[in-house]
């Protein structure tokens, strides 16, 4: 059975801290497992911003949150449409 040692992030953009200083915000890009027959990876993803270094660390229970990850939330976005392609189908009369 396998076990996830912990979370593969590459460092993405610096950002100002609250509390001052410069900080860096980790992209989580996969995890890191151990199975019987020795360690596995598997990627989500490989960012555009990375320098080609990864990252692990450690696996944290699911309540909490690292501190940079309370510090940022996403905006939330509405759906670009990138042409008029007419009525929505909900306004389609047949």
């Amino acid at each position: 059975m396998a076990r996830k040692i912990g979370d593969i992030c590459a460092a993405g953009e610096k950002f100002q801290a609250r509390e001052g200083g410069e900080k860096t915000r980790w992209i989580k890009c996969g995890i890191l497992l151990e199975t019987d027959k020795g360690f596995r990876i598997k990627m989500d993803c490989i960012p555009l911003v990375s320098d080609g270094w990864f990252a692990v660390f450690e696996d944290q229970p699911e309540t909490t949150t690292r501190p940079a990850a309370r510090a940022y939330s996403e905006p939330k976005r509405e759906p670009v449409r990138p042409h008029d392609t007419g009525p929505e189908p909900d306004d389609i009369p047949f």
